[in-house]
């Protein structure tokens, strides 16, 4: 039989899905640049048995097409966002059993460069780190080509990137995974 997996859905900044929720007076998230809060957040999902504990992350800034982010800084929305990559480290070491995963656009950093650190994550975290590949769909990142070091990409957009740079990450880990 199946068992039902607990994942939790975050983000590392102000305010996640629901943008302003860090003006409730309740409101934990505001503490996102301190580490503690995220540890504190990972052990509380550890002893309530959560699988897994699962950071979004996006390159670049959510914002109109076109138009200006004042909107998204006003209310917080995704802004600012912190690298999960740094902070899935203080959270290997501060747990046992929690799944550590984040997303992490093939057009972020060199391919080699990615696999070295999640490689690292994996062997601190004792084999409890997991990546959800994904492409970049904002606008403005397409501009920057950050996979081609700012050469034009032989990979016009949007999926057809996917293939390529990820393979080499992969291929990469697999590399240095053993080490």
């Amino acid at each position: 039989m199946a068992h039902l997996k607990f994942n939790a859905f975050v983000m590392n900044t102000g305010s996640h899905i629901q943008h302003g929720q860090w003006r409730h007076p309740e409101a934990k998230q505001i503490h996102f640049n301190d580490v503690n809060f995220w540890i504190d957040l990972a052990k509380t999902l550890e002893r309530g048995k959560f699988d897994a504990m699962f950071f979004a992350d996006v390159v670049g800034l959510y914002g109109p097409i076109n138009g200006s982010y004042e909107t998204n800084a006003r209310e917080g929305l995704q802004i600012p966002s912190n690298d999960p990559t740094v902070l899935l480290s203080a959270l290997a070491v501060n747990t046992e059993h929690l799944g550590l995963a984040l997303t992490s656009s093939v057009l972020q950093s060199h391919p080699f460069d990615f696999a070295r650190k999640l490689s690292t994550l994996d062997h601190i975290s004792n084999g409890r780190i997991g990546w959800n590949i994904v492409t970049s769909s904002l606008e403005r990142v397409m501009d920057f080509r950050l996979c081609c070091m700012g050469a034009v990409c032989p990979y016009a957009c949007g999926m057809s990137r996917k293939p390529y740079p990820s393979d080499l990450s992969e291929d990469e880990w697999a590399f240095v995974a053993p080490y």
